[in-house]
């Protein structure tokens, strides 16, 4: 029995036939490897008596997700019947031929020892510790001689990556490894691929969509150094040129940050500052505003909807920006699209270059891409500039030439 609607890919194929004992799949986002894993798992239940089967994951909501898809998979194969328990407070199928499915989660790994494992699934491995494979899972198997299919996206090149080694080297047999971008699933729209290398980092595009071991400290935004150009600020107003502004505003110990583009996309103002109260910050932007006609976007996420109010009623002409999840990602990866473009031209303005190489991103369980500053830094600085970026590039402004 297979999943209803599963017909496996060659290259799927490649995998679920192997031999090998140890399978190591190395998959860009949506290639399919779950689905696959699925139906290897459930080959195992069904075809030996008794086995004990289990699937792990990194958090419980990805082994939820996955439990869900069997249960659903099988209600729509017919498969109920052969069936005899299922719980679904702990996610165990047990199957008439007495095998069991169970879902579980690695976030408490040392609740996983129990008793032998015939056939195991390491679902997202590169996101799981490594101790929970070699002081937990590794040994489960061993009484029984159970076999392991690993599939990840790589994340950098962790112990996934190390496996990952052993399935191409001779010497461990019993290991097999493979690697397939996204765009070996017919299903992805190849202009979907092609956007998401245009607009995301490279290495995260690399990484997540190509399936590349990516060594550890690569820039998300590239060509920073490359786009610094300019001897210096020219804070200066030239006749017949239009002027972009970007303004993060401060929360707490942050700082107000207001980055001024011109036509050419040169970077021509900047100016950053803390610890002033409301009233002054908002003399500064007026100013600022004024003094290029700057076409200006300000965020005005929380406490900056009354600040943009404000502005709007002294007749400095500024748009707010609301940040959602959604819109900061937009926002980030078309200043990234920019400089990957080399189009923006930069003055060596140390804390902004600081802030553009050390901006980071983190893959959530739904795959979703975000962006951050490290752990005891802030991304006010590239926030300005991205808004200013927007503003020049992707803003409507009524009467207004696009870039």
């Amino acid at each position: 029995m297979k999943i209803q609607g599963f017909k496996p890919r060659p290259c799927q194929k490649e995998f679920l036939l192997s031999p090998a004992r140890f399978k190591v799949i190395s998959a860009g986002r949506r290639f399919g490897k779950t689905i696959a894993a699925l139906n290897w798992i459930l080959e195992g239940a069904l075809n030996h008596r008794g086995w004990n089967c289990m699937w792990v994951a990194p958090t419980y909501r990805q082994s939820r997700y996955a439990f869900k898809r069997l249960m659903s998979a099988l209600r729509l194969s017919g498969g109920m019947s052969i069936i005899s328990r299922v719980s679904e407070s702990d996610m165990v199928i047990e199957f008439i031929n007495h095998s069991l499915v169970s879902f579980r989660t690695a976030e408490n790994y040392d609740n996983l020892r129990a008793e032998g494992i015939n056939r195991l699934v390491i679902d997202e491995a590169a996101r799981i510790p490594k101790a929970a494979w070699e002081e937990v899972l590794r040994p489960a198997i061993s009484d029984t001689g159970g076999d392991v299919m690993f599939i990840s996206t790589p994340k950098g090149r962790n112990w996934f990556y190390h496996l990952w080694l052993m399935g191409k080297n001779p010497e461990y047999p019993e290991y097999q490894s493979w690697q397939f971008p996204s765009s070996d699933n017919p299903k992805i729209r190849p202009e979907d691929i092609e956007l998401a290398r245009k607009t995301l980092p490279e290495n995260v595009f690399k990484q997540e969509f190509m399936a590349e071991f990516i060594e550890e400290g690569g820039e998300v935004v590239p060509n920073v150094d490359v786009c610094i150009v300019l001897p210096e600020l020219i804070a200066t107003k030239e006749p017949g040129r239009q002027y972009y502004g970007g303004i993060d505003l401060a929360r707490k110990r942050d700082y107000t940050v207001i980055t001024i583009l011109d036509d050419e996309l040169r970077l021509i103002d900047f100016c950053r500052f803390t610890g002033v109260n409301w009233d002054i910050q908002k003399e500064k932007i007026a100013e600022m505003v004024r003094k290029y006609d700057a076409l200006t976007l300000v965020d005005q996420t929380g406490v900056g909807d009354p600040i943009v109010q404000e502005l709007l009623l002294s007749d400095v002409y500024v748009r707010g920006f609301t940040f959602t999840a959604e819109k900061k990602r937009s926002l980030v990866q078309n200043l990234i699209f920019g400089f990957g473009e080399k189009k923006i031209q930069l003055a060596n303005i140390t804390i902004l270059i600081e802030e553009l190489k050390a901006l980071d991103y983190k893959q959530s369980e739904s795959g979703n891409i975000s962006y951050q500053a490290p752990e005891g830094m802030t991304d006010d600085c590239v926030m300005s500039l991205a808004l200013a970026y927007w503003a020049a590039t992707r803003e409507a402004w009524p009467g207004v030439r696009s870039i």
